[in-house]
This record gives C-alpha cells, structure tokens and sequence, in this order.
C-alpha cells in the first residue's frame, strides 16, 4: 500500500512542474511588459532543476523517468522563458 502510495505520489510533480512552467511561458508570451518577471529567480529554478537531474535515482527505472520527465521537462521550459525573458527585455 505504501509503495504503490509512493509511486502515484511520484507522477504529481512529474506533471505538475512541467504544466506550471508551461503555464508561466504562456503568461510571459502574451504579456507586454516582462520586466515585473524575475529573470534571477527562473535561472535559479533552472539551477535546481538540473541538479534534482543529477541525483535521480539509477536503479529505479519509474522513479528515474519521473525525475526526467519532471526535472528535465521543466529545464526545458525554463530554458525557453529565460530566453523569452531576454528576447523581450
């Protein structure tokens, strides 16, 4: 019970992180003015985002794909609002 516990608890940050950050690169798309937006804090949320990457669990194959899917989806993102963030500015 609690194994399977743990394993359904897993899959809410790997869809979780990817959507908000999904949902803040829409928001800074349509929006005129960025500067309210911190560049430092979305380069610090990358900055930990390729960290949890580093220390994903090798010899668990789901949490593994977890962590890649949540971390390193959300890199992704990352990436392309701080890019956004500087192309606006």
């Amino acid at each position: 019970m609690i194994k399977k516990l743990k394993t359904w608890a897993g899959w809410l940050p790997t869809i979780i992180l990817p959507w908000a950050a999904t949902e803040q690169l829409v928001e800074i798309a349509k929006a005129q003015d960025v500067e309210a937006v911190s560049l430092r804090a979305w380069l610090l949320f990358l900055t930990a985002n390729i960290g949890s990457l580093v220390f994903a669990p090798r010899d668990q194959p789901i949490a593994r794909f977890q962590v890649i899917v949540a971390f390193g989806l959300t890199a992704l993102v990352e990436i392309a609002i701080i890019i956004l963030l500087l192309l606006k500015r």
